[in-house]
């Protein structure tokens, strides 16, 4: 696989983040839209402005079924497309594979296919890339699942060179998630979660080969975070991010305060929030100061965050304007079709 197949494959999985979801699909992908009412298609625009000038825009556009899972998305960057992806499903409703073209490169693209057990899950998936009529397989994944459903792991085979990935993810008896496995020919990685007896996840840790690190959380009966603090361990001061955060929340349940200070108590930064009728925010007040290991050379500031919204019958925002001090900054716009 060469580093733009590996790229095209990381930009994938991270262009998913972007779309609307209140459910996971089996290969971690956004599924469904949590908009009101039942929306068939979904065209979302952000334009960032700077000094008056439009520096940057981006669009998505998402096509739905009846059943509210997104089965195509084009994304445009300034206008022109970059990238288009597909969804194909059964029958049944169950999703076989996901295909995406890579735009500026003639016929090029990349396709997931998922193979399901007598359970209904994925049993195996794997990666095709089809390149200037070159036809070819980039990694193939098998899945493993404890009938106890304690313990999930996978193995992927990179076609390249062969090299074997593995991944392990065990839960305890309440499906809670407290260990998680990473094994590459060159790094591995752990991840342990640990819970207090009302289920509420309270300590994280975390180790791989270059540093370790974990995360302590005090929660409040909502299971809304309360208190973070977060330690890293490295020998490189650059990945030295230990911090503690301190929560405060409304009447429902919105952050309206969150400090972040250092371990010993001094001021990072203050995030104050309000929010509309509607739920979304108003407001946001931000003041940083950032640490001494300033290694990206950050400048303190603070800075005003007003929104201006505007509805349609289902209460859903169809047109957002951010200002900063007055100003214009970015512009976003949902023009949503329904069923």
């Amino acid at each position: 696989m060469t580093p733009k197949t590996q790229f095209y494959i990381y930009l994938f999985c991270a262009i998913m983040t972007f779309a609307p979801s209140k459910g996971r699909s089996q290969d971690g992908l956004s599924d469904t839209c949590e908009l009101g009412g039942n929306v068939s298609k979904l065209i979302y625009k952000k334009v960032m402005f700077h000094e008056g000038d439009i520096s940057y825009s981006l669009t998505h556009v998402f096509d739905y079924n009846p059943q509210g899972y997104w089965f195509g998305l084009t994304v445009k960057t300034l206008g022109v497309v970059r990238n288009k992806y597909c969804r194909v499903f059964d029958s049944t409703g169950t999703m076989y594979a996901t295909k995406f073209s890579i735009q500026g490169e003639s016929d090029t693209s990349r396709e997931f296919k998922y193979e399901y057990n007598q359970l209904n899950q994925v049993d195996k998936q794997s990666i095709h890339f089809y390149e200037h009529g070159t036809k070819g397989l980039i990694s193939e994944t098998s899945f493993y699942y404890d009938p106890n459903r304690l313990e999930r792991s996978d193995s992927t085979i990179i076609s390249s060179n062969s090299n074997i990935h593995y991944h392990t993810t065990r839960f305890n008896s309440d499906g809670e998630v407290i260990l998680d496995i990473e094994i590459s020919p060159t790094k591995s990685t752990h991840r342990i979660f640990t819970y207090n007896e009302n289920g509420l996840l309270i300590k994280e840790e975390f180790l791989d080969t270059s540093w370790s690190g974990r995360s302590l959380y005090n929660k409040d009966d909502n299971g809304n975070f309360i208190r973070v603090k977060h330690e890293s361990n490295s020998d490189s001061p650059r990945t030295d991010e230990s911090y503690v955060k301190y929560y405060t929340y409304n009447d429902w349940n919105q952050p309206i305060k969150v400090l972040k200070t250092s371990p010993e108590g001094k001021f990072i930064s203050l995030i104050k929030s309000t929010y509309n009728d509607e739920g979304n925010e108003l407001t946001s007040l931000v003041k940083y100061k950032p640490p001494k290991n300033n290694f990206l050379n950050e400048k303190k500031f603070k800075r005003k965050y007003t929104y201006a919204y505007v509805y349609d019958q289902y209460g859903n925002w169809t047109s957002k304007l951010t200002f900063v001090s007055n100003t214009l900054v970015t512009q976003e716009t949902r023009t949503i079709e329904y069923f």
